[in-house]
């Protein structure tokens, strides 16, 4: 909590709000449902143990979509995260496919709490 000293800067109030909000295990639940909100927006149906085969998306703007649903939900929750549609089109390209627990820790070590 906050004093009157002005030495004292720190609000313990804030600091317990933001590490519990940056927790790992909270980050990695966020980009779950992040990432699984994203591709039901393309029409696929994901499983927690499924993999995701960027070369059977049908299109780069599936792609892009994908990237931008992703953005706005970490954002959403808290997040800054690295723009993710560049990365997804050559994804397709290469016809990459990426387990969803991959995938799951990519998108947290592009994405900080912020």
């Amino acid at each position: 909590m906050a004093t009157d000293d002005p030495k004292n800067t720190t609000d313990t109030s804030s600091a317990a709000f933001v590490a519990a909000v940056t927790t790992p295990s909270q980050h990695r639940t966020d980009c779950m449902a992040c990432l699984m909100s994203g591709l039901e927006e393309i029409g696929i149906k994901p499983t927690t143990a499924a993999a995701v085969d960027f070369g059977a998306i049908n299109s780069d703007d599936d792609c892009i979509t994908l990237a931008h649903s992703i953005e706005a939900c970490l954002d959403g929750k808290g997040y800054v995260v690295a723009p993710l549609s560049t990365g997804f089109v050559q994804l397709r390209a290469k016809g990459s496919v990426v387990t969803i627990d991959d995938f799951v820790s990519g998108l947290v070590s592009v994405s900080q709490p912020k």
